[in-house]
């Protein structure tokens, strides 16, 4: 494997030389350099080292056998005995996944009573390093939440007088729209967090992180300027990062930064859900499905009208729960706007 085993470190012939680019990606994706393979001159690491071993991308090709670094293990004179029976434990288990199948069958077999009921799968790096930066935001980063319903008649009618034209536009690409105009307008929430200088820093450009699930996991790529996009613009830009993304072929750019966030589980039967902040960004929004709701009219008669509930986490350093809800009011008045007052 390209990631080193966990607890097994290489010797570092670089001295701790590394270009600003991989120092960039091993601090934000928290990963021990000394347990990722390096495959450039002089024992050096490169991108594709750390991408690889976040699950991102194909591992480069590794140097040659009599120039790869010096693993340093303990030895069985030195090794603890807890060590040491973890090492032989290892050594005995089975080498592959057909040979592990039939060592499970076989001890099942011969242990009459004993039914398998789970079966241990192996962990990604890229989930590795979701789970620890989503544990490290929700234990170290102060979480306040602001949940809102907004209506989606507008939205309705706008889709429907597009889809006439033949333009296509779902309700993501709406709120994403309707988001960064908000956003525009709301430099507290358009902030991300400086922990080493323990301030907030505030954005001059919209850059959005749209969530997407891949085979691998959760990835974010991002939508840049989006305030000054159109709702075409925004969703064709969309539509080309999450195929990217679900392909393995984005950048290390196109992924990482941004300046606010937001999760769509509006496609399945989920009304409402919380998402944990993406650091250093100081806010993410949560957006639930449509649902109808009998409302009353502007007769005042009771009728029925799609609405949507989204939550917006934030980071109380850098917003009161006051700004956030002044962000979430300028978001509802964009994505209830009439279909004239879009920019498609």
């Amino acid at each position: 494997a390209h990631h080193q085993a966990g607890g097994i470190r290489r010797e570092d012939k670089s001295g701790g030389r590394m270009w600003p680019t991989v120092r960039a990606l091993l601090t934000q994706s928290g990963l021990d350099p000394l347990t990722i393979t390096a495959t450039g001159p002089h024992g050096m690491l490169v991108k594709g080292d750390v991408l690889a071993a976040m699950g991102l991308c194909a591992p480069p090709l590794a140097p040659a056998a009599a120039h790869e670094p010096n693993v340093v293990k303990a030895s069985a004179a030195t090794a603890s005995p807890a060590a040491a029976a973890t090492t032989a434990a290892a050594a005995a288990a089975p080498k592959s996944a057909p040979a592990a199948k039939a060592a499970k069958a076989a001890t099942a077999a011969a242990t009459p009573g004993v039914v398998n009921e789970f079966e241990d799968l192996p962990v990604t790096n890229i989930r590795k390093v979701i789970a620890g930066r989503l544990l490290a935001s929700k234990t170290q980063n102060p979480h306040e939440y602001v949940t809102a319903e907004v209506s989606l008649a507008g939205v309705a009618a706008l889709r429907a007088q597009l889809k006439k034209a033949g333009v296509k536009a779902s309700v993501n690409d709406c709120v994403v729209y309707a988001a960064a105009r908000a956003l525009a307008a709301s430099p507290k929430i358009n902030a991300t967090w400086d922990n080493a200088k323990g301030v907030a820093v505030f954005h001059p450009t919209v850059d959005i992180a749209i969530a997407v699930a891949t085979p691998g996991g959760l990835i974010t790529p991002i939508v840049t300027g989006a305030d000054g996009k159109s709702l075409t613009a925004i969703g064709g830009d969309i539509r080309e990062l999450a195929g990217r993304a679900r392909e393995g072929k984005l950048k290390p750019h196109e992924f990482m930064g941004g300046s606010f966030s937001i999760s769509n589980l509006g496609m399945f039967p989920v009304d409402q859900f919380s998402a944990i902040l993406n650091p250093p960004q100081g806010a993410i929004m949560a957006v639930g499905r449509g649902v109808d709701k009998v409302v009353l009219g502007s007769d005042g008669q009771p009728t029925d009208s799609p609405v949507m509930s989204v939550t917006v986490s934030a980071d109380a350093r850098v917003a009161d729960a006051a700004d956030v809800a002044r962000f979430v009011e300028v978001f509802r008045e964009h994505i209830e706007k009439g279909a004239a007052s879009w920019v498609v």
